[in-house]
């Protein structure tokens, strides 16, 4: 019996969605979205992330596409590397932007961190599983009119696993040093190497941390740990490059919230971006008087 599975390639694409390979000496119970496998692309191999997988084909059968899809080769690695929710994310990124899909998948998999977990066969990961969170209305709101404080980010970071996520390293040096006793936070910097990095990458996986503060790249890793994400604003702040796309975060921020429905997202801003009021338009904004209340 056979069945069908979309891949994100590592290496090559030429489009903005997964490609389609079929399966037939394994059992539905082998894969798992997020695996990555090894698979065909034109005369060579390559590695790839499933992104879908069907029971049946999701294209028609007397199609001149179908005759073309190839069985993919072997499963690399049991392990999860992305989510759902992550791949998700990649599809709508490349489709809002247009970036070919495979060049997306690296911003979420940067290539240091693939040949980290490689030379240990992967068994840094110690969640294997996929975090189902429990449902839960959404609490995504805007809190604007402050001057962002340490103080007034621990208020929120008292109860929950939370992500602080800032505008730039410059904008955590004050955090650093009120935390500075604290052994639950991490602080993950821009200027930190590639190995580092990667450390970094798997402790937030295992959620090994109960609080994490970087810049706006940690959107992109897997925060599933994580119940409460705090996005610190900066208006006048610019765009995150990935050459030759600009990407907007307030965009990505938006992605993330449609994927993750039950995350509680605050953005605290003391003049929100106008991308941010359109994204969030939906959602209420609090008044900061009322807050200080609680410190």
């Amino acid at each position: 019996m056979s069945f069908f599975v979309s891949i994100i390639p590592f290496d090559h694409s030429i489009g903005i969605a997964p490609l389609l390979y079929s399966v037939w000496d394994l059992t539905r119970s082998d894969l798992r979205i997020g695996q990555i496998v090894e698979i065909p692309y034109g005369n060579k191999r390559e590695n790839g992330i499933i992104a879908e997988i069907y029971a049946e084909c999701p294209i028609d059968e007397l199609s001149e596409a179908y005759a073309r899809i190839k069985p993919i080769s072997h499963i690399v690695t049991d392990k999860i590397l992305l989510t759902p929710y992550q791949i998700n994310m990649i599809v709508a990124i490349a489709t809002r932007y247009m970036i070919p899909i495979h060049r997306v998948l690296a911003i979420f998999l940067t290539r240091p961190l693939l040949s980290r977990l490689e030379r240990k066969n992967y068994e840094q990961l110690v969640n294997t599983e996929v975090i189902v969170q429990e449902e839960r209305s959404r609490q995504t709101h805007i809190v604007q009119d402050t001057i962002v404080t340490p103080e007034l980010v621990e208020t929120y970071t008292q109860e929950w696993p939370t992500i602080v996520i800032l505008p730039d390293d410059y904008a955590m040096i004050p955090y650093k040093e009120y935390c500075k006793d604290r052994k639950d936070i991490l602080f993950v910097s821009s200027d930190m190497t590639d190995v580092w990095k990667a450390q970094a990458w798997i402790d937030i996986v295992n959620g090994k941390f109960r609080v994490i503060y970087w810049t706006r790249r940690i959107i992109y890793y897997n925060l599933s740990e994580y119940t409460h994400i705090l996005y610190i604003e900066d208006a006048l702040g610019p765009d995150y490059w990935h050459y030759p796309i600009r990407i907007n975060y307030s965009d990505i921020l938006d992605i993330f919230r449609v994927a993750n429905p039950n995350k509680n997202i605050i953005i605290l801003t003391s003049m929100a971006t106008l991308s941010t009021l359109v994204n969030f338009r939906n959602y209420p904004i609090e008044n900061i008087s009322a807050l200080w209340k609680k410190i």
